[in-house]
């Protein structure tokens, strides 16, 4: 028995003796009864084709990056809320959220180093900082200033630029390596089919996916401005093909007050080879390069964003009034840049008109379909936000489903040889799940029947807008992946990183998945971790 056959044979043992399942007794001669199958049953006939999921991808893509409450967000909102009404969802908003939105195009954006004879050398932009500032105010709409190396951005490279000043009125040069990590991140598990072992606690996980969390993007724009630097160029240690269009870090705020005209920080990536070449001539010439940036901007205040909640009611259900009867969850955000971020929601489309065509008698829960937003500011909420809104949907939840990041390939970035290349397996899909054994069990029976390779299932919460419902000592299952092209603007690299196959693969599991908890009772589902935490919290009050 191989270890992934094992392991599925643990889970599925552990949710037989939560359903009590009799197992042979010590004296019995006769064999021990078979243990249920908690594999879902799929009606292949009833799910969307792979090609309708890949023409709604391509959908969404050629809208252009969806950044939170921008005319393309909006569409896809519309795109959405429209198919899931034309299957007979009910909808409705919750409660807008209002932030100020920032905007900028990375094609309009440039950078030159200004020759002494009055020549200009022009350097290929990747893209920009996220709310980091706006040249369109400067003279000539740009931003000019001497560079100065800052090293990797970190407090000790800047230290005395701040306390001699030198640094002030400058542009920062900073290097930005990818954020280190392994595929220990899934581990350990408590079931993964990696038949071609191409996945150890040693094997390198490096992806740009991770950089939100790199010193980069949280500490060094901090630090530039404590030092008085008048803008910064950040070499992404990528490859031109990766680096072009990232959108790091998404979490990012506005940096000054660029709504009444300050230039704030602007900040421009580029690829490691002009990393390089901007290195080598600092070393040489030093504090005399000058450059000129542009980087136009605009924001706009109090920007709107509604989360989208739309309800396909069970037998004792009532999409007007989703507090009767016991629901499902399932969720995602809609707001992203590329074709991975966030085309979650098109699973949950492909979801909702599935389980639309059975009759409502037949399925005994309410499905409410979280259509989430806010996740692409560092103003708003996601997922939280739902939560905060609906204690009377979370008090009757039998149990969470959370899908982003969906049919996504692995590959490996090597900028040294300028090389970007695909590993011929997708993408890890971290599966998180709560400590409930009905749940690990159900997740782990449909992966193996589905053959979903390099997903491992652990613990939760983890990363991601699944975490908002395991805070709420809810039942839950996340899926997500971290490809390299998370945040890349870039439709074309960001596209050809998506296996139609893998995308329409991964819906049929959760469907199965859905399915098979729909045949258990809400106290299976949450007898583990979730249950005790409900009943501690006094959540699941009258709960048998």
């Amino acid at each position: 028995m191989n270890r992934r056959r094992f392991l599925g044979t643990a889970a599925l043992t552990a949710g037989a003796a939560l359903l009590r399942i009799p197992g042979r007794r010590a004296f019995a001669a006769s064999p021990a009864p078979a243990l249920p199958s908690l594999v879902g049953p799929l009606d292949t006939s009833k799910l969307v084709s792979a090609e309708t999921l890949w023409e709604w991808e391509n959908f969404m893509v050629g809208l252009g990056p969806r950044f939170t409450g921008s005319p393309q967000h909006l569409a896809y909102l519309d795109f959405l809320e429209t198919e899931c009404q034309k299957a007979g969802l009910v909808t409705f908003h919750d409660p807008t959220q209002y932030f100020p939105r920032w905007d900028a195009d990375y094609t309009e954006c440039s950078l030159s180093i200004l020759e002494s004879g009055g020549s200009a050398t022009d350097l290929q932009v990747m893209s920009y900082f996220p709310g980091s500032g706006n040249t369109s105010n400067l003279p000539g709409g740009a931003l000019v200033a001497p560079v100065v190396d800052a090293g990797l951005g970190l407090p000790q490279d800047f230290a005395a630029g701040i306390v001699t000043g030198s640094f002030k009125g400058a542009i920062a040069f900073v290097t930005e390596p990818v954020f280190p990590m392994t595929d220990a991140l899934g581990y350990p598990y408590y079931y993964n089919d990696d038949p071609d072992l191409t996945m150890t606690p040693v094997t390198p996980f490096n992806k740009w996916s991770l950089n939100i969390l790199s010193p980069q993007s949280l500490v060094t724009p901090t630090l530039a401005v404590q030092a008085g630097c008048s803008g910064m160029i950040i070499a992404l240690g990528a490859t031109q093909r990766l680096a072009l269009g990232q959108y790091i870090s998404f979490l990012a705020k506005i940096n000054g007050d660029q709504a009444n005209g300050a230039p704030g920080l602007p900040t421009l990536y580029v690829d490691y080879k002009t990393g390089q070449y901007l290195k080598s001539r600092l070393s040489v010439i030093g504090a005399t390069t000058k450059a000129r940036m542009v980087l136009p901007s605009k924001t706009y205040p109090n920007t709107g964003t509604d989360e989208i909640v739309a309800i396909l009611p069970g037998a004792n259900g009532d999409p007007h009034d989703p507090s009767k009867g016991e629901n499902i969850i399932i969720a995602s955000h809609t707001d992203g840049t590329s074709a991975s971020e966030e085309n979650g929601p098109l699973g949950m489309l492909a979801i909702a008109k599935y389980f639309a065509q059975i009759p409502q008698d037949q399925r005994q829960r309410s499905m409410v379909f979280c259509f989430a937003t806010g996740h692409f500011t560092g103003y708003t909420q996601d997922t939280g936000w739902f939560t905060a809104h609906h204690p009377e949907i979370l008090a009757n939840c039998a149990a969470t489903l959370t899908i982003e990041h969906l049919g996504q390939k692995s590959y490996t970035d090597d900028p040294k040889a300028d090389t970007y290349t695909y590993d011929g397996f997708p993408e890890v899909g971290i599966s998180y799940v709560s400590q409930d054994p009905a749940i690990i069990a159900t997740v782990s029976q449909n992966y193996a029947t589905e053959n979903l390779i390099r997903s491992p299932v652990i613990n939760g919460p983890g990363f991601g807008v699944g975490t908002a419902f395991f805070l709420a000592n809810l039942p839950s299952y996340a899926f997500i992946t971290g490809p390299n092209t998370l945040y890349q603007m870039d439709a074309a690299n960001a596209l050809a990183g998506t296996d139609p196959e893998r995308l329409h693969q991964e819906v049929r599991t959760f469907v199965r998945i859905l399915a098979s908890w729909d045949t258990l009772s809400k106290q299976v589902l949450s007898a583990g971790k979730s249950g005790l935490a409900q009943a501690a919290s006094g959540v699941a009050n009258g709960v048998p």
